[in-house]
């Protein structure tokens, strides 16, 4: 964070990104490359603890600590970022077809750890995408599938581009969020998002299905979301995708209110909204759906704030970049000694622990 990340952040942020993933795809290529990263990440081998081991839906995960959708779109490097520490990757967003996404320049740093992203849905793929899942299949870990539509596209392919990944998705996230995609945004209002659900979650068959949400929707659009989850047999919410909000935008220079796409990273409105929306989820339903937490987590207080608010498990994305290699190693490790500190047995004790 003091010797390089100021370096790298003189180049452009999207060819960086690009040279991070291809250079965990070729590491995986033989077992001492993909020691060294792991010895990079994790200061020695992978860190392990039996009280990070958490369950949802069937995935077992040895930490609450995931790779958020967006990392790795093509599904390049899933070796890699287990080797870096953390238990589950989610691949994607992945098209039908494929798209080359917004014109360049499309990722920003608008502050350390914060970036401004409308990249627009950049896919192989779902066949490109299942061609470069198959070399690395078994996976070493759970891997998500974050399904979205093609800027053409009719709501019912997403049911066609799950049954394409279907054989690789340990669950598949149907990303109605993004901020990159004009009009997307529209099908997380209730009625459209069942009729969406209706055609995955037969595809999916007991292969779990998650909504991913915008932190912008109201608490009354998000009871609309759960209705629908529930009406329609999906598992559970991912909160959330990025933020568009022209406030949040524009803390970091009026250049940046109107600029398409939203802010991730270490921002603390932003944090704020994802950890709201989050907590009132659990508050609404009890446990009876999963939530799985996304949005400004970066370190073990960070992560353990989604978790109280009932997240079980918290996705990391711009902290790769802020925070460095080893940040899923050092999140596990805060919370270990956070419950240790505290008599906690079993991470899963305290989701939800926040909320009344």
């Amino acid at each position: 964070k003091t010797l390089v990340s100021p370096i790298l952040d003189r180049f452009d942020p999207e060819t960086l990104h690009s040279l991070a993933v291809e250079s965990l795809h070729l590491a995986a290529k033989t077992r001492l490359t993909l020691f060294c990263v792991e010895l990079i990440a994790n200061g020695g081998t992978r860190f392990k603890d039996p009280r990070l081991e958490v369950e949802f839906d069937g995935i077992r995960l040895d930490s609450p600590l995931t790779v958020a959708a967006g990392w790795d779109k093509a599904g390049r490097a899933v070796e890699g970022m287990r080797a870096m520490g953390f238990s589950c990757a989610e691949v994607g967003t992945v098209t039908l077809r494929p798209q080359s996404g917004n014109p360049r320049p499309r990722l920003f740093s608008l502050a350390p750890g914060v970036f401004l992203n409308s990249l627009g849905f950049n896919s192989p793929g779902a066949d490109g995408v299942a061609g470069n899942l198959e070399k690395s299949f078994p996976f070493p870990m759970p891997v998500g599938v974050s399904i979205g539509l093609n800027k053409d596209g009719d709501p019912a392919e997403h049911a066609e581009t799950a049954q394409k990944l279907l054989r690789f998705a340990s669950y598949f996230a149907v990303n109605v969020s993004s901020p990159n995609t004009p009009g997307l945004r529209d099908f997380q209002a209730k009625d459209y998002l069942l009729e969406i659900l209706k055609t995955v979650v037969p595809v999916a068959g007991g292969v779990p299905v998650y909504v991913k949400i915008s932190p912008e929707l109201s608490l009354a659009e998000i009871d609309g979301v759960i209705e629908a989850v529930l009406s329609a047999g999906a598992r559970g919410i991912i909160a959330t995708n990025t933020t568009n909000s022209p406030q949040i935008k524009t803390k970091y220079g009026g250049r940046w209110t109107k600029q398409s796409g939203g802010v991730s990273g270490d921002d603390g409105d932003y944090r704020k909204l994802s950890t709201e929306r989050v907590r009132h989820i659990r508050s609404q339903t009890k446990g009876k759906i999963t939530i799985i937490g996304s949005g400004a987590v970066k370190d073990a207080e960070t992560a353990l704030e989604k978790i109280k608010a009932g997240a079980s498990a918290v996705q990391i994305f711009t902290a790769i970049r802020g925070e460095g290699a080893g940040v899923a190693s050092q999140i596990n490790r805060g919370l270990v000694r956070f419950m240790e500190q505290e008599g906690v047995k079993s991470i899963s004790e305290i989701v939800g622990a926040d909320v009344s």
